[in-house]
This record gives C-alpha cells, structure tokens and sequence, in this order.
C-alpha cells in the first residue's frame, strides 16, 4: 500500500510540473502576460467558436506610443519596465474572459470574447483615457508618460474576416489608422 501511495504522490507531482511547464510555455516572460504562439492558438478556437455561434469576438491590437524613443534615450531597462506596466495596467483593467498577450516588440493583442463592437470601444476608449492619465513609470527619477494606440477588428457572422489571420490584419490595419490620426487613439476597422 506505502508503494502504491508513493507512487500515486509521483504521478500528482509530475501531473503538476508539467502543468506547471505548460503555463511557462504560454507565458511571455518579461511581461507574464499570454504570448504570441498562445494566443494565435487560443484564437483559432475563438474564431471558430463564435462562426459557430454566430457571436463576435473583437480583436485590439495594442501599441506603445513613441517606445522606441524611451529604449532609445533610457536604454533598455526603462522600455522593459514601460512594457512590463503597460501590461499590468491592461492586465488589472480588463475583464477576467479577455486575453491579453504580448504580440512582439511593444505590440500586444487584446481578445474580447462574446462581446459586442460598441462594448469593446467603450471599454478601451475608457483604459486609452485611464492609461494617459496615469502618472507614468518612474526610471531613474523620472516620470515616463506613456501612451497607447489601439486598432480594433470585430469578427461577426455578417463580416468579411474569414480566418484568424484577417482579424489580426484588420485589426493591425485599424491600429496603424490610429496612429495616423495623432496617437494616443482608437480605431475600429
């Protein structure tokens, strides 16, 4: 009986680490957020999921205003700590069924499964307006405001976006619109 137990405490231990591997896996490791590979995974099941349902599922792809500058003049401890609150600010601020992961760089993508164009607007518009008047990441003595552009795709029924990939291409193209129209800015495609 000790031998069957002992090997049963083994199995629940390996069982765990590799659980435990798995979320490593997922999760990008600067910012802890979901990373790239997770999410476009995680999208393909949402997309096909809410074709099914007849649902929408709006895509935000995320963008740090002027990162390049703070990397640039800070150096590269100042943008790893922008990047890391930016997260935490989104990662506090949405709703626990949204998914936020880093995409690349200072890009991040934000899904909002079963939830409605105007509702998503909203709720960024709201975190865009929270974000800017937040006081900023201190470095060094300094206060580094930061801002952020966002585009936003909304996959329905009725859309034209035919695959995973068509979300995040109408959603990046709504992001770059946004910067066009000054930064600090949303869009929708």
């Amino acid at each position: 009986i000790k031998q069957f137990e002992d090997h049963r405490n083994q199995i629940k231990s390996l069982t765990e680490k590799s659980r435990d591997i798995e979320e490593e896996a997922n999760r990008d490791h600067l910012t802890h957020t979901y990373n790239r590979k997770y999410i476009e995974r995680l999208l393909l099941v949402e997309f096909k999921q809410t074709r099914s349902e007849h649902a929408s599922l709006p895509l935000a792809f995320i963008d740090i205003d002027d990162y390049k500058p703070i990397n640039d003049t800070h150096e590269t401890l100042a943008g790893d700590k922008v990047l890391r609150e930016v997260a935490d600010f989104f990662t506090r601020k949405i709703r626990n069924t949204d998914i936020l992961a880093r995409y690349g760089g200072d890009e991040f993508l934000l899904m909002l499964p079963n939830t409605d164009a105007k509702t998503a607007m909203d709720l960024l518009n709201r975190l865009i307006i929270e974000l800017k008047a937040a006081p900023g990441t201190e470095f060094e003595g300094e206060s580094l405001k930061v801002s952020t552009s966002i585009g936003v795709a909304t996959q329905t029924s009725k859309s034209n976006l035919n695959k995973p990939e068509d979300l995040i291409h109408a959603s990046e193209k709504a992001l770059y619109n946004a910067k066009r129209a000054g930064k600090n800015n949303i869009t929708s495609y």
